[in-house]
């Protein structure tokens, strides 16, 4: 055998007596593994590890060498000799850039490298945790083709004993879900930054199945909570930037001893996790749906313990899981586009947090009052919300007003307005002193679970439903007695009787303005007069208008609004808005609301949401409709709209013809063609202008069958004719697949096409379609 051959047959082998022998001189204690995340300190920093022990004297020096993206970037030298500790601390930057390390040593001339390290990444660590909709399994593959390979991470550890494929994964791993996924996709698109996440989320088990540790050996595999400890301190994380928990179904499901429980367990669960863990900055945990089989109507119950986390807890964000509706809910599962919805609201909490504004995140009620003199229950949020009167889902209206309960009682509620930050609720009578927002279960005509409406903030953010929530008495108005402004000073006489018995109350003072209120001061209930120098604010006049107000932290009293010096003040529409500041001053507008920003309040305001459509044609009055579509045609008979809806709505000769779910329709014969669409909660655009299409007719005096419907794994037809072609066009237009057809072939194999609709199209020897129909894959 020639020697070039035996060189090549052996070398790996050569490589390896040089690995084993260079690793015999030295033990090391840390090395970075391949593909590792390290997590990243405040500023944006993680340090690496290089350490052992010399076990020869060959050697003078070690190197540890750094690589940022296969570049050598920095170079790190530490003389040692025989039996020597060496220790460096590497410092890497949380980017979205790849790391190498490489451990040499060397003795003058001489060098051999120990070991490498490639792929490493410096970023941030999530847990994910929970059931069944924490593992979120729905078209989780779907975003593989769009997350990053490079910059996400999931580490591996399994109960089984031969472990093969323990240790670092890529973040297109399955286990990670599709709220896992996404989440990693907006994260390291948005900002920037590499992430690792590990999902420990078993479906259909309880909290106490979940929380289960051994005191003396917590990270045991026998339980799921101990295979996630084991999977995390592995990892060597140092840093939990996020622990995601996503649970409850099942006590949901249970029974109202599980509901009641469930408290107790949380609260050791969470001491448990903070005790065995490493550090953890925030839990992000989700406040359950409404499901609508086999729940009770504690599941409300457990609703608003999961509302309540938030105070409990100095470090718990709570996302709402709700107001997502049917078609992409079951009333216990999400779809695909359900759980992207929830992981883009899971992205948008840990962002608020992260900038400081977590309390404008998500809406929540704050305080419930009643107005007794004006039969109306006021809500009070944490930000400004909008609810819609009711959804119209075509085959039943759902009213917002029939989802107020007083125990398990409804119906008491007339009417409903949004001002602001506060949902008017007028009532007929009121049968308790609490009040519920949302059933603890709900089942329409069609069996399908509770899809709108809902309270929302004005990004479309669901508030949080709450249960058996205290309705306060209003508090008294604040009385002026008398006032005066006399060379810049102001004074204001207040008679505190009314509030002398009020607990906890503080006198809330603000000016008025064209621009909103302005804070001004606040006092204590029992002030009987405050004063206000010109000098020491810079907007207050003698022409000034103030507003006086009691709060507390459970109700708060109507506003008083005076003039200086108890000058008059010009309101002609009576809502207690002076005319000169009143964006509204013909028509009573009380709140001030102007939805669209526009300066012209909503009341007075033909247009409130700005979209082209004036209210009183307008099915969604404050929530922008879809803009009008075009319709495009392709190929001559598929007419495309191009504006994305939910639903396309088909006019055809100026008639209603169907409605799809597809943004694709067959033209069948010549005619003129237009489309309305809706968006997810039902709002309308204006119908297209209308396209006159022209088609020539197909003669044919022959049948073709296409089955099954739907499809699976195999889609056949039947025919008399030849055809030649087989064809299937995405939604889109798009053609999906193609099939050059043998003689008397009568089926094409669709094994690897996605469930969804298609368009099925058969092509005769000429060229010419002679099928154009509508069909669809299952799961």
């Amino acid at each position: 055998m020639p020697e070039t051959n035996l060189i090549a047959r052996y070398f790996p082998f050569f490589l390896f007596l040089i690995s084993a022998s260079s690793f015999s001189q030295v033990n090391l204690t840390h090395f970075p593994e391949d593909m590792q995340l390290f997590t990243r300190n405040d500023s944006d920093t993680a340090f690496v590890s290089v350490s052992g022990e010399l076990q020869s004297d060959e050697y003078s020096q070690a190197v540890v060498k750094l690589y940022e993206e296969k570049k050598l970037f920095s170079t790190y030298p530490k003389t040692i000799s025989q039996e020597q500790n060496f220790d460096f601390s590497i410092p890497i930057r949380a980017q979205m850039k790849e790391y190498a390390f490489e451990l040499w040593l060397y003795n003058g001339a001489d060098s051999v490298l120990i070991k490498r390290a490639e792929k490493v990444i410096c970023g941030d660590a999530f847990i994910l945790y929970g059931q069944s909709n924490a593992v979120s399994y729905a078209q989780y593959w779907v975003l593989n083709d769009s997350i990053s390979k490079k910059f996400t991470r999931n580490y591996i550890h399994y109960f089984s004993e031969t472990h093969e494929n323990d240790g670092w994964h890529d973040g297109t791993y399955p286990e990670i879900g599709t709220l896992g996924k996404r989440f990693c996709l907006d994260y390291t698109r948005k900002l920037k930054i590499p992430i690792l996440i590990i999902n420990g989320a078993v479906g259909g088990v309880s909290l106490s199945y979940l929380m289960h540790r051994e005191e003396s050996d917590p990270e045991s595999l026998n339980t799921t909570y101990g295979l996630l400890l084991k999977r995390t301190l592995k990892s060597s994380v140092d840093r939990i930037r996020g622990f995601i928990f996503f649970q409850g179904e099942s006590e949901a499901n249970a029974s109202a001893e599980a509901v009641k429980e469930y408290p107790l367990l949380f609260d050791l669960f969470k001491q448990n996790v903070e005790k065995d863990f490493p550090s953890i900055d925030r839990f992000y945990v989700f406040q359950v749906g409404i499901m609508n089989s086999h729940a009770l109507w504690e599941a409300a119950e457990l609703r608003e313990y999961k509302r309540s986390l938030s105070t409990l807890y100095n470090n718990i964000s709570v996302i709402p899981a709700t107001g997502i509706v049917w078609w992409d809910y079951d009333g216990l599962h999400y779809s695909f586009k359900g759980y992207n919805i929830l992981a883009e609201r899971l992205f948008d909490s840990f962002l608020a947090f992260e900038k400081g504004k977590e309390k404008d995140h998500t809406p929540d009620l704050k305080k419930l009052v009643d107005e007794k003199v004006k039969h109306r229950l006021k809500l009070i949020f944490n930000q400004e919300v909008y609810v819609p009167d009711s959804v119209d889902f075509g085959y039943y209206v759902n009213y917002m007003k029939h989802h107020f309960y007083a125990g398990r009682d409804w119906g008491f509620i007339d009417s409903l307005e949004t001002v602001g930050n506060s949902i008017y609720l007028y009532y007929n009578r009121l049968p308790s002193n609490q009040l519920t927002y949302l059933p603890g279960f709900y089942v329409d005509p069609m069996g399908r679970p509770y899809g709108g409406p809902f309270i929302r903030n004005l990004t479309g953010t669901p508030a949080l439903t709450f249960y058996n929530v205290a309705i306060e008495d209003q508090l008294p108005n604040p009385v002026i007695d008398s006032s005066y402004y006399l060379s810049g000073l102001i004074h204001f006489d207040i008679n505190n009787t009314p509030v002398l018995d009020c607990h906890n109350c503080t006198l809330e003072v603000s000016q008025l303005t064209s621009n909103g209120q302005i804070p001004l001061a606040s006092f204590n209930s029992n002030t009987t007069s405050v004063d206000f120098r010109e000098a020491d604010y810079n907007s207050l006049n003698e022409t000034s208008t103030l507003v006086f107000k009691y709060v507390n932290q459970v109700s708060e009293s109507d506003q008083v609004i005076i003039g200086i010096g108890g000058k008059s003040v010009k309101d002609t529409d009576f809502d207690a808005i002076p005319d000169g500041v009143d964006n509204c001053p013909l028509t009573s507008n009380p709140g001030q609301t102007d939805f669209d920003k526009d300066g012209l309040g909503d009341a007075c305001d033909d247009d409130d949401d700005d979209d082209g459509i004036a209210d009183a044609d307008d099915n969604c009055l404050l929530r922008k409709n879809p803009e009008q579509p075009e319709l495009l045609i392709e190929d001559g008979y598929l007419v495309t709209s191009n504006i994305p809806g939910k639903q396309y709505h088909w006019v055809v000769n100026g008639a209603y013809s169907e409605t799809t779910n597809d943004n694709l329709y067959i033209v069948r014969n010549t005619g003129e063609y237009a489309v309305y669409i809706t968006d997810e909660l039902g709002c309308e655009s204006k119908t297209s202008e209308p396209l006159q299409v022209s088609i020539l007719a197909i003669e044919r005096d022959f049948e073709i069958e296409v089955y099954p419907v739907p499809f699976s794994d195999r889609l056949n037809f039947k025919t008399d004719m030849a055809v030649s072609k087989a064809e299937l066009i995405g939604m889109s237009g798009k053609i999906m697949k193609s099939f050059n057809l043998q003689n008397g072939q009568s089926y094409i194999s669709t094994k690897s096409l996605l469930a969804g609709s298609y368009i099925f199209r058969l092509i005769d020897a000429k060229g010419k379609p002679v099928l154009s129909q509508k069909v669809t894959k299952s799961e």
